[in-house]
């Protein structure tokens, strides 16, 4: 019994009423049991409790909904503050809870699907009430890159799928900001941290063409590395940190893959989540850089495949 229950499944399983109110048992929510060994902040043990409160008729959708479908980069946090779990009450019974947002949404049939067991919107769906409540445009772009994203591991959907979510309830309050995200949504961004430094430099700094996790080579057909940002018209390779860069090892090879990088003729540019606490530095640095890196010469560096790429199997992620 590992998972949050609720009260009358734990009778059905014979359970009695001494053993369902001992300390071994929290109480996330009236009628509800979760083990008292599982840490309530956890995003998988915070939807379980959800799914054992939802009354019958009512969808789980936004983060929970996306991470129930597989999509794991939803944690259910935003700049370290909780993030309530949403359901969708089509009977209009269920009621908002601490923890648990109820959403009067119109939902149709085909947006609902079951995933495990539970009633889930589809992850479009998910995605669109996610975007819906985003607090910016930057926001939203970072929740529709990561439901569609093609080079990280899970489940995605598609920005068309999305769209035609969009046109299914066009008079949704916050539509406007959905439609403005759409156009700028990448199927090749590896994090929303990655996604909000593209935004930057799209928007704020000028930078045109980009490519999105590219794979760049040396003139000899060697793997220099997996730019996050290109821009290739300016030889710039913008590379954006995140916590998993922390470790020696990864700061290793960060080093060598910029010395060689550097000596293909590219210009790297390191981005960390403190240089987006200051959105206007940050785009005015990319900017700078941008303005600066004149090519000279024959560049040292290609993005032609050479043969072996097509055999080798972590580079399937990439194409």
């Amino acid at each position: 019994m590992d998972r949050s229950r609720r009260v009358t499944r734990l009778e059905a399983l014979g359970l009695t009423r001494r053993q369902r109110d001992a300390d071994v048992w929290e109480r996330p929510y009236r009628g509800i049991r979760r083990p008292a060994s599982l840490d309530p902040a956890d995003p998988d043990v915070r939807i379980a409790d959800a799914l054992g409160a939802m009354e019958p008729g009512a969808v789980l959708t936004g983060w929970a909904g996306a991470r129930l479908h597989g999509v794991l980069a939803f944690e259910g946090r935003h700049r370290d503050a909780m993030q309530a779990v949403t359901v969708v009450s089509r009977a209009g019974q269920q009621r908002s809870r601490p923890g648990l947002q109820v959403s009067r949404r119109v939902l149709h049939d085909h947006e609902v699907e079951e995933v495990e067991g539970a009633r889930v919107a589809s992850l479009a769906r998910c995605a669109y009430d996610m975007a819906l409540e985003a607090r910016s445009l930057g926001e939203a772009v970072e929740v529709l890159d990561a439901c569609c994203s093609t080079v990280t591991a899970g489940s995605r959907t598609t920005p068309s799928r999305i769209r035609s979510v969009l046109e299914s309830h066009a008079k949704t309050r916050g539509i406007a900001t959905i439609r403005r995200a759409l156009p700028l949504v990448s199927t090749r961004s590896a994090s929303p941290l990655e996604s909000s430094t593209r935004l930057v430099a799209v928007q704020d700094a000028g930078y045109q063409d980009v490519r999105v996790n590219e794979a760049v080579f040396d003139l000899d057909g060697r793997l220099l590395g997996i730019a996050d940002l290109l821009d290739a018209e300016r030889g710039i390779v913008v590379e954006t940190d995140g916590d998993d860069h922390a470790s020696r090892s990864r700061r290793t090879r960060d080093n060598r893959r910029q010395e060689d990088m550097t000596r293909a003729g590219l210009v790297t540019v390191r981005v960390t989540a403190d240089d987006h606490r200051e959105r206007r530095r940050l785009a005015a640095r990319l900017a700078r850089i941008r303005r600066e890196a004149v090519p000279k010469g024959t560049p040292g560096w290609t993005l032609e495949r050479p043969p072996w790429w097509w055999t080798w199997a972590p580079g399937r992620r990439w194409d």
